[in-house]
């Protein structure tokens, strides 16, 4: 695996699984094999985003009925998804020895993709901070509202300090235009920069749109949709990454 992208913010409702579903349909069209881990294990969503119904779930992993290969559900040639099971309490009150289970579960199918795409669980709990921290590049989902810029300056925080990450990528939603969400980023950088000496990247966008509200309606990420402007940006902000990442 070349790379591994982290989608965080913090609590839910800031659209990490909107950016972690089609930057995982964008790579695997433009750059190869992409695996995309839903790692709210125990209320899983990403799924529902791709349009598909597993027949195994990590919870058949960990209970034993199945291997980490066979729990994958292929989405398309090159695109894949480690789902999770809603409802499952193991996976709502995942353990540390289960998510250590997963995590080994996850590197052991690395040879066979190019790129992960981590759609992170609300909050900062030990097991998914590991995941998404210690081996992937944190991309952050940020909007426009104080306790979003709460959640996701904790959770870059606790990544900062105990993961010792020091560069952070930042994706604004629910912006309507490249002014808007540089004003946004310049905002929330300000105040991050306040308190923690880390270097902060603006990769791109995500709008507020009705092709965006039909595509999450439909079960059809909105990056299949060429003719549109949400595909663009969604194009380049995986050039960014991919540049960026490329630099590392």
């Amino acid at each position: 695996m070349k790379k591994s992208i982290a989608v965080l913010s913090g609590k839910g409702g800031a659209g990490k699984t909107l950016l972690a579903t089609n930057l995982a349909v964008a790579f695997s069209k433009l750059k190869g094999k992409t695996l995309l881990i839903d790692a709210d294990f125990g209320l899983p969503n990403a799924h529902i985003m791709l349009g598909v119904n597993p027949e195994k779930s990590v919870e058949d992993f960990i209970s034993g009925t199945c291997t980490f290969q066979e729990a994958i559900t292929k989405v398309s040639d090159n695109l894949s998804i480690v789902p999770g099971k809603s409802g499952s309490s193991s996976l709502v009150n995942l353990s540390a020895e289960n998510g250590k289970k997963i995590w080994h579960g996850i590197k052991s199918v690395k040879s066979a993709y190019e790129y992960a795409i981590i759609d992170n669980a609300a909050g900062a709990e030990d097991y998914t901070m590991s995941l998404s921290c210690v081996e992937s590049t944190p991309l952050i989902s940020l909007i426009d509202l104080p306790t979003n810029f709460l959640d996701a300056y904790s959770t870059i925080k606790i990544a900062y300090h105990e993961y010792n990450i020091k560069t952070f990528y930042i994706c604004v939603n629910q912006c309507s235009s490249l002014t808007d969400a540089t004003r946004v980023f310049d905002k929330f950088y300000k105040i991050t920069s306040n308190f923690l000496n880390l270097n902060m990247i603006l990769v791109g966008f995500i709008p507020h749109s009705r092709e965006i509200e039909n595509s999450i309606n439909k079960r059809i990420p909105f990056f299949y949709n060429e003719d549109r402007i949400e595909h663009s940006l969604i194009q380049n902000i995986v050039k960014t990454l991919d540049t960026h990442l490329k630099d590392k």
